[in-house]
C-alpha cells in the first residue's frame, strides 16, 4: 500500500472574487478628513499594480507637468480626488479581474458602472454630501452584483448584458427569473461587501427601490437618482423613465434642469473613462436620447411587435438551453469530485480536503487526524463471492464508517478496498476512539450479498499532526498512517494502530 501523491486541481470556474483589502483601506483613510495625503500613498505604495496605475495617470497627457517617479509625487500631483477614484476603481477591477463570465459584455459593463459613478458624484455634491467620493464609489459598485451573477452563471452572460438595458425595476425582475437573485441582493450576500463600511453596503442594496423615502440617509437617495439618471442613457428617455428620474432629483432637492444633468453625465463620463483607462463609447445628449425615444414610439408598428415576440421566444429557449447545461455541468462536477461506487469523496477530492485541513488546522493552532483503512482479506472475498459481491461489502463499509464517524469529517476511496477518513480538530485520543468504534461496527455484522453472508473486517491506521511543530504535508502524513495500517495488517488485522 502505497502514500497517495499531492494533486493540486485548479479552483473551480464558478469562484467569486476575493475582496483586495486596499478598497477597505481606501475607503476608511479617503474618507477621513484627518488623514494626510501621505498616509493615502503609503497605502496606494503596498500595491505594484496600484502603483503603477497612479503614475500613469499622473504622468499622462492630462496631467501637465514635469514626469513623476513616486507615489507620495503621484499623489501631490493628482490631489486626492483623482488618486481615490483611481485608486478604488483599480482595486475593484482587480478583485475580479480573470475570472470567466462567459459572453457578458464586460466593456460595457465597466463604461455603465462608470456612469453611474459619475452620476452618484455629481449629485452628491448637488445634494451637499460631505464626502462625493463615497457616492462615487457607491455608484461604481451598485452593479458588481451583475457581474457576481455573469461569474456563477456564465453560460446566462448574453442574457445578463441584454438586461442591462432594461429599468432598474424590470431589470431585477428578469435576472432573478433566470438565476434566482437580483445583482443588488447577490452583491449584498457575496464576499465584497465583507470589506466595505455597512452605509456604502446599504446604498448599494437599496439603489433599485421603487419608492423615495426622503427620510432615508442621502447616500442611498444618491445612489438611486444616480441609477435613474443613468437608466435615461442606458434604457432610454422613455416618459416613465424621465419621470422617474426627476421624482429621485425632486426628493434629493436637486433643482437642476434634467437635460443639463444628462448631458454634464455624458461629458465627465468620457473624461473619467480617458483618465481611467475605461474604454467607453460616444455618450448622448438628452437631445438625441429625446430623438431616440420619439423615433422609437414612431417604430411600433405590428411587424416590430412580431420582432419583439420572436426576439423574447429565442431568448427564453435560449435561457432554458442554458439551464439544461447549467444542470448537466454541476451533475459533471459531481461526478468529477465523487467515487461512483460507494458515494464518498473520489482520490483527487480527498486528497484536496486534506490539504485544506493541514492548512487551516496549522492557522488555527488545532490537530486534524487521518485514518486510513483497508478491508480484511478482501481479495478472498471476491474469489469466493464474486466481484459484485465485492462491490458490496465496500459499498457497507463506507455507510457504516459514514453512520458511525459524526462530527465534521470527510471520507474518501484512494483506491481498491482502500479508504481514508479526514477528522479535523480530533486529537489523537479522540481519533483512536472514533477508529476504534468504527471497527467495532463494521466487523459486528455480516454483510448479505445475493443471499451470501459474508463476514467483514477492517484494518486502520492513523496519525495525528503534532500542535507546534512545521506545516505537514499530505504525502508524510499517509505514508505515516500506511506504515501504522501495515503493522495493523502484521499483527492480525481487525485493529487499530497508530503512530
Amino acid at each position: 500500500m502505497s502514500a497517495p501523491a499531492l494533486q493540486s486541481p485548479p479552483p473551480p470556474a464558478t469562484q467569486l472574487p476575493t475582496p483586495p483589502a486596499a478598497i477597505a483601506r481606501i475607503l476608511k483613510v479617503a474618507g477621513d478628513p484627518t488623514k494626510s495625503l501621505g498616509e493615502l500613498s503609503e497605502i496606494c505604495a503596498q500595491d505594484p499594480g496600484l502603483t503603477v496605475e497612479l503614475l500613469r495617470v499622473a504622468n499622462s497627457a492630462r496631467y501637465a507637468g514635469q514626469p513623476v517617479h513616486s507615489v507620495p509625487k503621484a499623489v501631490v500631483k493628482l490631489g486626492a480626488r483623482a488618486v481615490r477614484a483611481t485608486s478604488v476603481t483599480y482595486a475593484i477591477r482587480a478583485a475580479v479581474s480573470g475570472c470567466y463570465t462567459g459572453t457578458f459584455d464586460t466593456n460595457k459593463f465597466w463604461e455603465d458602472s462608470l456612469r453611474r459613478a459619475t452620476a452618484s458624484q455629481m449629485l452628491a455634491q448637488l445634494a451637499g454630501l460631505d464626502d462625493p467620493f463615497e457616492a462615487f464609489a457607491v455608484g461604481l459598485m451598485q452593479d458588481l452584483g451583475t457581474l457576481m451573477l455573469a461569474i456563477q452563471h456564465p453560460n446566462f452572460g448574453t442574457a445578463l448584458s441584454a438586461f442591462t438595458t432594461l429599468p432598474g425595476h424590470d431589470r431585477c425582475v428578469r435576472e432573478r427569473a433566470i438565476t434566482g437573485l437580483d445583482h443588488a441582493t447577490m452583491f449584498r450576500h457575496g464576499p465584497l461587501s465583507g470589506s466595505l463600511p455597512e452605509n456604502i453596503v446599504a446604498a448599494i442594496s437599496h439603489h433599485h427601490h421603487e419608492s423615495l423615502d426622503a427620510r432615508a440617509p442621502k447616500l442611498i437617495l444618491v445612489a438611486q437618482a444616480a441609477d435613474r439618471l443613468a437608466d435615461l442613457v442606458q434604457a432610454g428617455a422613455s416618459t416613465h423613465n424621465i419621470e422617474h428620474a426627476e421624482a429621485a432629483l425632486k426628493t434629493l432637492g436637486i433643482r437642476e434642469e434634467l437635460g443639463k444633468l444628462v448631458d454634464q453625465l455624458g461629458v465627465q463620463t468620457r473624461r473619467l473613462g480617458d483618465e481611467l483607462a475605461i474604454r467607453t463609447s460616444a455618450q448622448p445628449s438628452m437631445d438625441m436620447l429625446l430623438g431616440q425615444a420619439n423615433l422609437a414610439l414612431l417604430d411600433i408598428t405590428s411587424q416590430a411587435e412580431e420582432r419583439a415576440r420572436a426576439l423574447e421566444a429565442e431568448l427564453e429557449q435560449q435561457e432554458a438551453e442554458a439551464r439544461r447545461l447549467e444542470a448537466e455541468n454541476r451533475e459533471l462536477s459531481v461526478l468529477a469530485h465523487q467515487d461512483a461506487l460507494t458515494g464518498v469523496d473520489n482520490r483527487r477530492m480527498f486528497l484536496r480536503q486534506v490539504q485544506g485541513a493541514i492548512e487551516k488546522g496549522h492557522q488555527l493552532n488545532k490537530p486534524i487526524s487521518i485514518v486510513m483503512l483497508d478491508a480484511d482479506h478482501f481479495k478472498h472475498v471476491n474469489d469466493t463471492w464474486g466481484h459484485g459481491a465485492g462491490d458490496e461489502v465496500l459499498k457497507a463499509i463506507a455507510r457504516r464508517v459514514q453512520k458511525n464517524v459524526g462530527g465534521p469529517h470527510r471520507m474518501g476511496r484512494l483506491g481498491g478496498e482502500e479508504f481514508g477518513i479526514l477528522l479535523p480538530g480530533a486529537d489523537e485520543r479522540l481519533a483512536q476512539r472514533i477508529a476504534e468504534r468504527v471497527r467495532a461496527a463494521i466487523a459486528a455484522e455480516p454483510v448479505i450479498a445475493d443471499g451470501a453472508t459474508i463476514p467483514v473486517t477492517v484494518s486502520f491506521g492513523g496519525v495525528t499532526t503534532k500542535l507546534g511543530e512545521p506545516l505537514a504535508t499530505v504525502a508524510s502524513l499517509f505514508e505515516l498512517a500506511d506504515q501504522r495500517l501495515y503493522v495493523a495488517k502484521r499483527s492480525g488485522r481487525n485493529r487499530v494502530c497508530w503512530g
